[in-house]
């Protein structure tokens, strides 16, 4: 679930042609942050792992890549869940409010059809 947010954040990006400037992407998600680190000895052993078997969400991670090559992409790990200092934004908190509040207003507007 994790991968399919950043490939439509990074799709909304290309789209939006906005591809002039570095892209950074905070995610909790250690599987997605990781993944760049991985890259060579994912694409060496051509997206299977030890036991032949195809890593996970391989079609996702291969379309992953691709965006590589054509935006620069930071990515950053963040806790999942944890309050920030009042100092600091929560991006994590804040994203699942906004999410919480389209699936509410998407859920009122079904019923009221």
């Amino acid at each position: 679930m994790e991968l399919e947010a950043v490939l439509q954040a990074l799709n909304y990006i290309i789209k939006e042609q906005k591809t002039g400037s570095p892209v950074t992407i905070i995610s909790d998600s250690q599987y997605v942050v990781n993944l760049r680190s991985r890259r060579e000895k994912l694409i060496r052993n051509k997206l299977l792992t030890r036991s032949g078997k195809p890593v996970q969400n391989a079609d996702l991670v291969k379309k992953l890549f691709q965006f590589d090559e054509k935006l620069i992409i930071k990515y950053e790990k963040i806790k999942a869940h944890q309050k920030a200092a009042a100092d600091q934004i929560n991006y994590n908190m804040e994203a699942d409010k906004i999410v919480r509040k389209l699936v509410r207003e998407a859920v009122e507007q079904k019923n009221s059809v």
